[in-house]
Order: C-alpha cells, then structure tokens, then sequence
C-alpha cells in the first residue's frame, strides 16, 4: 500500500518533469530558471505539501491510541 507522502512526492515529481519538458521546449527561458522550477516543483512543493497535510492530521498523541501506532501492538 502507497503512502499518502509517497502518492504527494510521485505526483509532484510528475509535475517537475512535464514542467522541465515544458519549458525547455516551448519557452526560451534560460537552463537555470527551468531548473530552479523543477527544484521548487519536484522538492520543495512536496515537502511543504507533506507537512501541511500533517499539521491537519490529529497527533495521536499517548490519550488517543499513538501509542499503539508508535510500537505496533
């Protein structure tokens, strides 16, 4: 089974790619901007997006069952 992070980081690598391929062949951008691009898209953008989307998670802290997340009972 595929974790949410991992579904977020394919997609966003997906993303950087198209965007690459995008801009290289139909902008006259400079390499380094089409990179820089690809470095916010396919590194930044899911970093950012993961931790987002775990502030709005519960914490699962010890009172709510964390715990047996923690060692796997």
């Amino acid at each position: 089974m595929v974790s949410r992070e991992n579904q977020v980081i394919a997609v966003c690598i997906v993303a950087a790619v198209v965007l690459l391929v995008a801009l290289s062949e139909l902008t006259t951008v400079r390499a380094w901007v089409a990179y820089a691009a690809v470095l916010l898209v396919g590194v930044r953008l899911p970093t950012l997006l993961n931790e987002y989307l775990d502030s709005r998670e519960p914490s699962g802290g010890w009172g709510c069952g964390g715990f047996r997340q923690a060692v796997r009972f």
